[in-house]
Parts: structure tokens; C-alpha cells; sequence
């Protein structure tokens, strides 16, 4: 069963930066200005743990999801994961700051 943290998401969406797709995989640098649930492998459709998600831009966030995706994550399956995967560790280690910095 996922784990739904409303907190660390409300929290995510306020940090802004960049889309860590268009960054790694063409080095622009692009609002990411949606969070990306990833890490499900269960089946499409389906919304894996609160806390992976990745911050990816609006066309990114299309691209990844749907009937595109196939195509998209086909071109660079593992720079895709390992980029989605540096950012929400980046989000969850600046979460458990900002937690610990309020003790």
C-alpha cells in the first residue's frame, strides 16, 4: 500500500526548481513545476508512495505518462529512472531538514 504524506507533498510543490528530466537528459534548465509519482510497479494507472516524486516539467509530466511512454522512457530508460530517483531523494533530504531544523 502506498504511503500518502500530504505534508512532504504540500511541502515538495512549494520547493519549485528545476524539471530533473530536461536538465539531465538535455541540460536545459526548465521550471519543474509538477511533482511526478514514480516508483510503482504494480500497474499503470496506479499512484505509487507520496514520497517518490520528482519535480518534471508540464510536457515532461505528459510524456512520461500515458501513451507516450513507452516512446519516452525507451529513449533513455535508465538516465529517465536515475534522474527521477536523485531528485526525490534531493526533495525527501531537504524534507527531513526542514523537519529537524523545526525541533
Amino acid at each position: 500500500m502506498p504511503i500518502c504524506d500530504r505534508n512532504f507533498l504540500s511541502w515538495a510543490k512549494q520547493q519549485g526548481g528545476q524539471c530533473c528530466l530536461c536538465w539531465r537528459l538535455t541540460g536545459e534548465r526548465v521550471p519543474g513545476s509538477e511533482l511526478h509519482h514514480f516508483g510503482n510497479d504494480k500497474s499503470m494507472g496506479t499512484k505509487g508512495s507520496d514520497h517518490f516524486v520528482a519535480r518534471v516539467c508540464q510536457d515532461c509530466h505528459r510524456n512520461i505518462q500515458g501513451k507516450r511512454r513507452i516512446a519516452f522512457m525507451r529513449e533513455g530508460q535508465f538516465e529517465t529512472l536515475a534522474a527521477l530517483q536523485e531528485d526525490a531523494i534531493e526533495l525527501l533530504s531537504g524534507f527531513i531538514g526542514h523537519l529537524t531544523s523545526k525541533e
